[in-house]
């Protein structure tokens, strides 16, 4: 007698795309709904390092008027389960992310997009270099680039090499940022994805920005590589220092 084969609700979707397509969509706004509801509770404490400045023009101000003007591109580097970050970037219509080919990129590609950031679609493993060509094209524009480092399937918090080729390719630095929340539920997935309760305080961290060489050789993209992923590690052994001091 054969073995019975398990029911799994994805086998459906997968059975059935048109199904799927109304899936993908009402979970994009469920996403959306959720992030802005965060966003509007959120109270944000913002350590911005000195050579961040010029590229951190606003923090927590997604629905405010924010002046951009002569403001330099650059690339924030964050880990894939801080990717709360993006949601204390502003403006979003000067920022691009980039969003998995899977079907769950879809989602977030679509929430990200309601929510006022650019999207190129790609990852490490799939579209990798048509998304590397466009995340360039982008930088051209005067935009800066959103980019989990890790992703997207780790291993966790190890910076990924195609972030440093992607800013070399586009001529801009990186600035790396970690965040954390006074309370946080955490999915058990790879990443260990973080989300902020609602009218928790956050806190953010945006380190010395780090400066591509140019003519870069290989062993220079490695040392850069390894820099961004200390310097992130680094950063994120910090965030709960700013909780035993006290902040509300």
């Amino acid at each position: 007698m054969g073995k019975e084969k398990k029911f799994r609700l994805r086998d459906v979707f997968l059975k059935y795309p048109l199904l799927d397509k109304f899936r993908v969509s009402g979970l994009a706004n469920l996403m959306s709904i959720g992030v802005t509801m965060i966003d509007d509770s959120f109270r944000a404490t913002a350590v911005i390092s000195p050579g961040a400045k010029p590229f951190v023009i606003a923090v927590n101000q997604s629905r405010r008027p924010v002046p951009i003007a002569n403001a330099p591109s650059c690339l924030f580097a964050y880990f894939h389960g801080q990717m709360v970050t993006l949601m204390a970037l502003a403006p979003r219509s000067r920022m691009t992310t980039i969003a998995s080919n899977s079907r769950d990129g879809e989602m977030i590609g679509r929430a990200a997009d309601q929510m006022g950031f650019g999207t190129v679609r790609g990852s490490s493993t799939q579209g990798g270099m048509k998304a590397g060509r466009e995340l360039v094209r982008e930088s051209n524009d005067d935009r800066c680039i959103l980019f989990n480092v890790d992703g997207p399937r780790g291993p966790r918090h190890v910076a990924k090499k195609s972030v440093i080729r992607v800013a070399e390719l586009a001529g801009i630095p990186i600035v790396p940022v970690v965040c954390d929340g006074r309370k946080n539920l955490t999915v058990r997935s790879w990443d260990k994805y973080m989300i902020p309760w609602l009218h928790s305080r956050t806190v953010y961290i945006f380190g010395e920005p780090i400066f591509l060489k140019e003519d870069m050789n290989d062993d220079d993209r490695e040392a850069a590589r390894a820099t961004l992923e200390e310097r992130l590690r680094g950063m994120d052994s910090r965030l709960t220092d700013f909780w035993n001091v006290g902040i509300n």
